[in-house]
């Protein structure tokens, strides 16, 4: 019954606010629209970027380019899980680093969200077998929305703290950041690189933000050269070349 008049007031408030608000506060705009909109971002910053990227097809791609590669290509899919694919993949020119993040959006439901604070650890964790510089795992909440968020708001904060301690007690090598998300802007035909929306979002600096250490697995010389299977046992240098190549 509780949840019942939850759910009532959530959706009486949403009726008082405009479409792409209303898809935003029902949890409609999802995580690809996010990811897409970050990737826009960092484009603009003068970012090497790319998203939804699949180490396995980055492979492949890679052996199509000669004889060359066709025999270490095949010994690291042996070897490597190739998992998962790499929801955002950017690459700094000025400082020389590749970075990777795992990202994940908490879309709002009956004023609550049905993933876990944990979500995206395990993931960030396991892009540095791909010999990044550095990983991140990236969390994204909608900002508040008058009379919606009746748990939601009490959420954000409380999950993004029991992510920095996590990272920080563990010491875990990969940078965390907690930011929200909103409608800054609607009208049609808004572009973004071939994308177009009726409606543009803005994100908010950094409501817990932890810096990433260099990756533990990446030897300085992998970073310039590709490294044999029996000083790089899981093709990490192959890999980043791999990763590299993609983005040019």
């Amino acid at each position: 019954m509780k949840d019942r008049r939850i759910e009532e007031r959530i959706l009486k408030s949403i009726k008082r606010i405009s479409k792409a608000e209303q898809k935003l506060a029902r949890g409609e705009i999802g995580e690809d629209e996010v990811r897409v909109f970050i990737c826009h971002c960092l484009i603009e910053k003068g970012l090497r970027t790319r998203d939804k990227v699949n180490p396995w097809k980055t492979l492949r791609n890679l052996a199509r380019k000669g004889s060359d590669f066709l025999h270490i290509v095949a010994e690291v899919e042996q070897r490597h899980p190739l998992q998962p694919d790499i929801d955002i993949l950017f690459y700094d020119n000025r400082e020389k680093c590749l970075h990777a993040v795992e990202l994940k959006y908490f879309a709002p439901y009956k004023g609550r969200t049905r993933l876990s604070y944990y979500e995206g650890i395990d993931e960030a964790l396991a892009l540095l077998l791909y010999g990044v510089d550095y990983a991140h795992l990236w969390h994204f909440f909608i900002r508040d929305v008058p009379d919606t968020a009746y748990h939601y708001s009490e959420i954000v904060l409380r999950y993004a703290k029991a992510v920095k301690n996590l990272v920080e007690g563990l010491d875990l090598p990969i940078g965390y950041e907690a930011r929200t998300v909103w409608i800054e802007e609607e009208r049609k035909g808004l572009s973004y690189g071939k994308h177009y929306k009726n409606y543009k979002l803005a994100f908010s600096d950094a409501l817990i933000k932890l810096n990433p250490r260099r990756n533990p697995f990446l030897l300085e010389e992998a970073r310039s050269e590709i490294l044999s299977l029996s000083e790089d046992p899981y093709g990490i240098s192959l890999l980043r070349y791999a990763l590299i190549n993609t983005l040019r």
